[in-house]
């Protein structure tokens, strides 16, 4: 069996090697999406507001959410296809809605010296910023999709 991608030793398993491979699609179809959709629909395919309201973190959320963004991550250093930090945010999205995790796409712009306009998108779960690490207060937000 192949390594995982965080430990070079520890072999992975079918279930394992099945996520990896359809998380490689939905970032595959990410990427597509963004080139061919307007935000407005993409916005419509990835909201979950009925999401239950009395949601409570637990353990196995918890190494969900950790081991589906170290894959996304992974596979998004070593796709084909230039990855950024919006298809990583929004493959994460999918699999958080797909377990009824919730979440909030953030996106925010930046301005700077060097750059007139920086764009940005990361992923929020209770308040915490689970991908899309790099968000620093140069960041604004400019919309949140539950």
């Amino acid at each position: 069996m192949a390594p995982t991608m965080q430990n070079p030793s520890k072999k992975i398993t079918v279930f394992d090697l099945h996520f990896i491979i359809h998380i490689f699609f939905v970032m595959f179809q990410s990427r597509r999406n963004i080139n061919n959709l307007p935000l407005k629909k993409i916005v419509a395919k990835i909201s979950k507001p009925n999401l239950p309201s009395n949601y409570t973190s637990n353990n196995k959320d918890s190494h969900y959410i950790a081991k589906t963004v170290r894959y996304i991550k992974g596979l998004s250093r070593r796709a084909p296809f230039k990855s950024n930090c919006y298809d990583r945010a929004l493959t994460l999205k999918y699999f958080l809605n797909k377990k009824e995790i919730p979440s909030a796409l953030c996106l925010g712009v930046a301005t700077s010296a060097e750059i007139d306009l920086e764009a940005h998108a990361w992923i929020e779960h209770q308040g915490k910023v689970i991908i899309g690490d790099d968000v620093s207060d140069n960041f604004t937000p400019v919309q949140k999709i539950i």
